[in-house]
């Protein structure tokens, strides 16, 4: 084979070869896309919108792949925590203007626009998630992520990890005595009636996600009888995590309080096709579906209202309470995992809450 001359003519692709490659990566951004859980999409999706918000906001233009690396370094250095010995607090490298309309533009379009909507840094996690979703963007596009992760992010990166602010809090578990003081503080309003379903749902059906409480249809809901001969209802739960594959899909039962309380609110919202849990007005008028964020503020309110605002509590510590109360009955890790639709051990075993140090059950095997 003979070898290239610096006088050797430099040969194009046809415009032929030019389309057929451009549609060969069509084709693969595609074939990505649909490999991409809906979940994971719908995160990959916010987080775009969120650094091309920032982007147009901070520097007055829109950003083109491949963004520039100095652009992912300053993106890093705006969101990242650090203490500031003069006010004794936390502070980051933003600017308040820019703060300032980003947070506009978070509260006028909720978590759609994927804008921030709190004066808060960003956890480490929260920008290793933007900066992956950020670094996909850019094998689709047909980029290298590597020119996302230079070795001056990573470093950033790296260093962040290890600030105070960043190391990782679990949430408290919601065990089912405190499941009860929220259901409690629902009232016989329509409102009340559905936030009751909720908790009581999530619970006992496996500590299921917000996402999942959220995107419930009265379809894939089944009424039936239970083991003992009571009521109960079974429900079909999409996997969204893995996209396209009907048989990854499961069923839970939703029996005892949890479908006597769904029962009663579908009977007196009318509720008898597509979404289960919606916003109730001021008139008590049903309205269209709820949002994961909007279970959650459902979740605060009633933790208020129950007086436990001392407790670090949110809608996803129902998951971990449901765990950690099976746990605590000695209900086998796998039966509890048939319900909860875990696959991995150690993620479903992150889950558990012991109990208080001086309370523990091992202490009785030390007894003489």
């Amino acid at each position: 084979m003979n070898k290239m001359t610096s006088t050797s003519p430099l040969v194009l692709p046809s415009p032929e070869t030019i389309e057929i490659f451009a549609k060969s990566n069509q084709i693969a951004a595609e074939l990505i896309r649909q490999g991409i859980p809906t979940n994971t999409l719908n995160a990959i999706k916010s987080d775009l919108r969120y650094f091309f918000s920032w982007h147009a906001i901070s520097f007055n233009e829109d950003a083109e792949y491949p963004i520039p690396n100095e652009y992912i370094v300053s993106f890093v250095t705006d969101h990242t925590a650090r203490w500031d010995e003069t006010s004794k607090s936390w502070v980051y490298g933003m600017s308040k203007k820019v703060r300032k309309v980003l947070e506009d533009v978070g509260r006028k379009g909720h978590d759609s626009t994927g804008s921030k909507t709190t004066n808060q840094p960003h956890k480490i996690s929260t920008i290793k998630r933007r900066l992956s979703s950020l670094a996909r963007a850019h094998e689709v596009k047909g980029y290298s992520r590597d020119s996302v992760y230079s070795a001056k992010v990573k470093e950033l990166l790296k260093a962040g990890k290890n600030i105070a602010y960043n190391k990782p809090r679990k949430k408290e578990a919601l065990t089912i005595d405190l499941l009860y003081k929220l259901i409690d503080c629902c009232d016989n309003s329509l409102a009340g009636l559905r936030d009751r379903a909720i908790l009581s749902v999530a619970f006992f059906s496996g500590g299921r996600r917000r996402s999942e409480i959220a995107s419930m249809m009265s379809e894939q809901l089944t009424k039936d009888i239970d083991a003992k001969g009571d009521f109960c209802y079974l429900w079909n739960i999409p996997d969204m995590k893995r996209k396209n594959k009907a048989s990854d899909d499961f069923i839970v039962p939703i029996t005892r309080d949890a479908a006597v309380f769904l029962q009663e609110y579908l009977k007196m919202a009318k509720i008898e096709s597509g979404a289960v849990f919606v916003k109730i007005d001021k008139h008590g008028k049903p309205g269209k579906q709820l949002s994961s964020t909007s279970i959650n503020t459902i979740f605060k309110k009633l933790q208020t209202r129950a007086g436990l605002d001392e407790m670090d509590l949110s809608a996803h510590s129902i998951r971990a309470g449901f765990i950690t109360t099976m746990g605590r009955e000695n209900i086998s890790s796998l039966e509890i995992m048939h319900m909860t639709g875990h696959r991995d051990h150690a993620t479903f075993q992150g889950y558990y809450r012991g109990s208080n140090l001086l309370h523990n059950p091992v202490l009785d095997l030390l007894k003489r």
